[in-house]
């Protein structure tokens, strides 16, 4: 039996953060990306991990939980020097 989502699940907010998709507008080895980031001591998912297939469209899943707007820039270039390899 399959029940509706009314039946099984329960959703309302609570304070866990925020997630957006950061879409790839070039081909990317996830693993040699990652690698780059643990070694930065920053752990990296993409939308392949998700996926039991090939991924037609890959991307960086951005999860925002409890962070101030100060630590924010400087995230942001860590990671985008993990892009620049």
């Amino acid at each position: 039996m399959i029940e509706g989502p009314s039946e099984s699940l329960l959703v309302e907010y609570c304070d866990s953060g925020m997630h957006l998709v950061a879409f790839f507008k070039v081909n990317f080895n996830v693993e040699e990306v990652r690698k780059r980031g643990m070694e930065k001591n920053i752990s990296l998912t993409f939308i392949s991990d998700y996926m039991h297939a090939s991924c037609k469209r890959d991307g960086l899943v951005l999860g925002f939980s409890h962070m101030d707007c100060a630590e924010m820039k400087p995230m942001v270039i860590n990671l985008a020097g993990i892009f620049k390899g």
